[in-house]
């Protein structure tokens, strides 16, 4: 989740597995037309490393992620997690299949990205938020707290 959350986001992201994030990245990696489109560009080890690429930026503007969320994603995502996504990406996409995205908290020390096969054998990344990086802040009322991980 990226830093300052909403505690509703929170708590839903707690329960359900779903941010923004997923939801937007679920969106722009299964549409067909994005698969035609970027095949190529995703088809190359660390492309997604450094700085993501404009057109994926785009994408994901068009599809509901905010500013601070792309942010999140170029700046706290190891490249490693990026390069977790790509790749699952790049086999989703070859063998036209699904890809899903949940986030949930863990006890480890460092965010990871890991992939699971869902019961219909489905591929799922999940982003592991160490449990340690939650912070719950407010300087003003109880209903604006945000959480910062």
């Amino acid at each position: 989740m990226p830093p300052y959350s909403t505690l509703r986001d929170f708590i839903g992201a707690l329960t359900t597995g779903d941010t923004n994030i997923t939801r937007v990245l679920e969106r722009v990696t299964n549409n067909e037309a994005n698969r035609q489109k970027y095949l190529p560009q995703v088809e190359k080890p660390g492309a997604f490393n450094g700085p993501i690429p404009e057109w994926i930026c785009t994408e994901f503007r068009q599809a509901g992620m905010s500013q601070a969320e792309i942010e999140h994603i170029q700046e706290r995502w190891p490249d490693s997690q990026k390069e977790t996504v790509r790749a699952q990406l790049y086999e989703a996409w070859t063998q036209k299949r699904p890809i899903h995205f949940s986030w949930e908290l863990f006890d480890g020390d460092d965010p990871r990205s890991e992939v699971r096969r869902d019961s219909n054998q489905e591929m799922r990344v999940v982003f592991r938020s160490p449990r340690r990086g939650v912070k719950i802040t407010s300087k003003v009322r109880i209903g604006e707290l945000k959480v910062d991980i």
